[in-house]
């Protein structure tokens, strides 16, 4: 994990050898905010899959030290995620 947040060791999700999944994530959040109802101000837009994307990767980050039993911190987080949604 520790090389993960390394830009340049090949197995971070942020070094070159990555760019392709990345851009393929952010492709699909883009698809994913394109046939959403969810109202984005325009200004915004195009930061959204970024962003999002970058959300994914600290929840997976979370996940990947979360020594709790079962996850259960990172199962209340995600809890707490939900209720600021709605």
């Amino acid at each position: 994990m520790g090389h993960a947040a390394d830009p340049s060791n090949p197995l971070s999700p942020f070094a070159p050898e990555s760019r392709a999944v990345r851009e393929q994530d952010l492709a699909q959040f883009t698809r994913a905010l394109a046939e959403t109802d969810i109202s984005i101000p325009a200004d915004r837009v195009a930061h959204m899959p970024k962003l999002l994307w970058l959300y994914q990767m600290g929840l997976i980050l979370f996940w990947i030290y979360d020594r709790s039993e079962g996850q259960a911190r990172t199962m209340r987080l995600l809890e707490l995620v939900e209720i600021l949604e709605s």
